[in-house]
């Protein structure tokens, strides 16, 4: 589970410029969170006919490169 650190609160200004960035910070770890779920579950789909030799790999990034 995710660690979240406890932090007091003084006054007014700063409460609001704390609860952005925890707010923000919290946002960027479930973005994180959510891609590499996607990333995991794209992995388990992948078809064991879908895999390349080196060498196709090694064609298949050339012509990558010239498309450019």
């Amino acid at each position: 589970m995710l660690a979240i650190k406890k932090k007091y609160i003084v006054d007014e200004k700063t409460a609001e410029y704390l609860r952005f960035r925890l707010i923000s910070r919290h946002l960027r770890k479930l973005k994180q969170l959510l891609e590499d779920y996607a990333l995991a579950a794209f992995i388990k789909e992948n078809k064991p006919e879908d895999k390349l030799t080196l060498q196709e790999a090694k064609d298949f990034y050339k012509n990558l490169k010239k498309a450019d």
